[in-house]
C-alpha cells in the first residue's frame, strides 16, 4: 500500500478512536458527523485494498510464509522480532542474477559433495574427525575417482553453468505461475 494509503488510514483510525471516545463519555454533546463516516469508509476500503492485494498474490504469500517460518525455524526466532523480514527483505532485493548464481553454485557443490561421498563411501566429515589413515585412503579413493572426466569435471570444474540454471529455473516459475 502507498505512504499515502496508510497515512490517510492511520487518520481515520484516530479521528474514529478519539470521536467515538467522546460520544462514550457522559454529558456528550458530540455526534457522529459525515467526517466518521467518511473516515470510517476509508478504513474499509483500506482494509479491503489490503485482503485484496494479499488474495490477488497467494503463490507470493504462500513462499513468503513458508520461508518466515524457515527462516523462524532455522533462527530460534518467532513471528515477533524482525529477522525473517530483514532476511526476506534482503533476499528480494538481490538482483535476479545473483541468486541464480547460488542456485549454481549450490548445484555444483552438491555435485562435488555426492562425487566424493561416492568415491570414498563416506560423508564428508572433517579432517579432525577421521584418522589419518582415512584421510590418506579417502584421497587415493578421491584420486583414482578423477580418473574419469565427469568427476573431474564435477570436482574441478562446474557440471551446471549459469545459462543452464536460469533457462530452467525460468521454465519452473513459469510452469508454477500457470497453476
Amino acid at each position: 500500500m502507498k505512504q499515502i494509503g496508510k497515512m490517510k488510514a492511520q487518520k481515520a483510525i484516530q479521528r474514529l478512536g478519539w470521536r467515538f471516545s467522546e460520544a462514550t463519555k457522559k454529558n456528550n454533546s458530540f455526534t457522529i458527523n459525515q467526517n466518521d463516516i467518511d473516515a470510517l469508509v476509508s478504513l474499509a476500503e483500506f482494509v479491503d485494498k489490503n485482503q485484496q492485494k494479499f488474495q490477488d498474490n497467494q503463490s507470493f504469500a504462500k513462499l513468503y510464509i513458508y520461508t518466515a517460518m524457515k527462516i523462524m525455524e532455522n533462527d530460534g526466532s518467532t513471528i515477533f522480532e524482525n529477522n525473517h523480514r530483514r532476511k526476506i527483505g534482503n533476499l528480494l532485493k538481490m538482483p535476479m542474477d545473483d541468486i541464480i548464481l547460488n542456485l549454481k553454485d549450490s548445484l555444483n557443490d552438491s555435485e562435488r559433495y555426492e562425487m566424493i561421498k561416492e568415491a570414498t563411501g563416506d560423508d564428508l566429515k572433517h579432517p579432525v574427525l577421521i584418522s589419518k589413515e582415512k584421510q590418506y585412503e579417502n584421497i587415493e579413493k578421491i584420486k583414482e575417482a578423477l580418473k574419469t572426466d565427469i568427476n573431474e569435471k564435477k570436482l574441478l570444474g562446474e557440471i551446471w553453468n549459469f545459462e543452464d540454471v536460469k533457462t530452467g529455473i525460468i521454465s519452473e516459475v513459469n510452469a508454477m505461475l500457470k497453476k
